[in-house]
């Protein structure tokens, strides 16, 4: 498990300070966890979209949320091309991840 603290970014520009747990994939490529934040000035609707965090690290991730509440982000995630290196038998494709 990895925590941090980071930015959630949403559709429109604007930015959300976070905290963050992730559990890493065993292919390397994908994470799932939690965002732990005031997520009140979020449109509920908003969350139905492409959203991506910026952690501490540098690294970037493309969520998938899978429940939300005015506390926290549950997601599965894959990390922004380049910014993570992926497991070696696995590339970035233009639909994403796909097998060499």
């Amino acid at each position: 498990m990895k925590s941090g603290q980071g930015r959630l970014i949403l559709r429109d520009g604007r930015d959300v300070p976070i905290g963050y747990r992730l559990m890493h994939n065993e292919l390397g490529n994908w994470c799932n966890g939690t965002l732990i934040g005031d997520m009140r000035s979020v449109d509920p609707g908003g969350f139905s979209h492409g959203l991506k965090a910026d952690l501490a690290d540098g690294n970037s991730i493309a969520l998938l949320v899978t429940g939300h509440s005015d506390r926290h982000v549950t997601f599965v995630a894959r990390y922004e091309p380049g910014d993570f290196p992926p497991n070696p038998q696995w590339r970035w494709g233009p639909s994403g991840s796909e097998r060499e």
